[in-house]
């Protein structure tokens, strides 16, 4: 059994916790309202590997519009995911 101050402290984070999982549900939900309206972009990100749901964002809001680019590659350079090397 925890001593009542380590409890109380458990319980705190718990909350913390919960609110925060919450948060991150509405944060999905907007960025996927975000790709529906973007399908261009969506179709564009998600065809880079390794890309998920809140990167996808990250990138839409750097790269601008998708339609200067012809291809998944050109995209992942511009967007710095592949090695200059």
């Amino acid at each position: 059994m925890l001593p009542e101050r380590y409890k109380k402290e458990a319980e705190r984070i718990l909350k913390v916790l919960d609110l925060m999982e919450q948060n991150l549900k509405l944060i999905e939900k907007e960025i996927k309202e975000a790709l529906k309206k973007n399908k261009a972009y969506a179709r564009t990100i998600f065809s880079m590997s390794g890309i998920g749901l809140f990167t996808s964002l990250a990138v839409m809001s750097y790269m601008g519009d998708c339609k200067r680019f012809s291809s998944a590659k050109q995209t992942y350079h511009y967007v710095g995911l592949v090695s200059r090397g």
